[in-house]
């Protein structure tokens, strides 16, 4: 009777192992490094802004941090940074007389993210909302006897968008490892600048407006 006690309480603690390790492995199956990591993106490439019917072109540079949302696989949410860098020529009748326009701007705020993950690659959608904390928007006019240069003090400038984001993995270990791939944003902005005066005294209005732009980047991350 003893011994049919000490089987029974044998078999007991086996099944309840054996529970528990099949429970572990589902979860670090579903919960592993492709699903509920913290994604750490950079990335950077070609970028071109169309702002009051001009074409800027130049390049960006972003940084993220996402984390997922109340530990869900699939949804994140974090925070990023991001450059940007443009200029435009505009054409000139006069071949001693030459515009340039040079805009940049840093931006911090806001991302979320959907994630479909994959064994070797993960797709990520990535909606932002950013706030510029430092804007410069030169615009100069060279000639052979003078140069007269003007730049509006850019009081707000607001920019949101979406990307989509390719991000092949390699695998340092379960839990973590490497992203990189391309990625592709459209974004918008809504600026809102003051009166000036250029370098020669003339005044120029203020405004108000928004703009579109958008950029393909190579990105480069972690994920743990």
């Amino acid at each position: 009777m003893e011994n049919s006690i000490y089987q029974f309480k044998n078999f007991k603690l086996i099944l309840i192992v054996s529970i528990l390790s099949t429970y572990q492995n589902s979860y670090s199956q579903e919960f592993g490094s492709d699903g509920n990591t913290i994604k750490l993106l950079l990335g950077g490439g070609y970028e071109s802004m169309n702002i009051q019917g001009n074409n800027y072109t130049g390049y960006d540079a972003k940084l993220k941090i996402l984390f997922p949302f109340m530990g869900s696989k699939d949804f994140y949410i974090g925070f990023g940074g991001k450059y940007d860098n443009v200029t435009y020529t505009p054409p000139s009748i006069q071949s001693s007389v030459t515009y340039t326009h040079a805009y940049d701007s840093f931006q911090t705020g806001l991302d979320f993210g959907y994630n479909l993950s994959f064994s070797f690659v993960d797709f990520l959608i990535n909606p932002y909302l950013y706030y510029s904390f430092y804007d410069t928007w030169l615009q100069t006019t060279d000639t052979s006897t003078y140069q007269q240069t003007y730049s509006p003090y850019i009081q707000h400038n607001l920019n949101y968008g979406i990307g989509f984001n390719v991000l092949f993995k390699y695998h340092f270990d379960s839990s973590f490892g490497m992203y990189y791939g391309p990625s592709f944003y459209y974004s918008n902005a809504y600026m809102i600048y003051q009166n000036a005066n250029d370098s020669k005294g003339n005044a120029n209005a203020g405004g108000e407006g928004s703009f579109n732009y958008y950029s393909a980047d190579l990105t480069l991350g972690l994920f743990f």
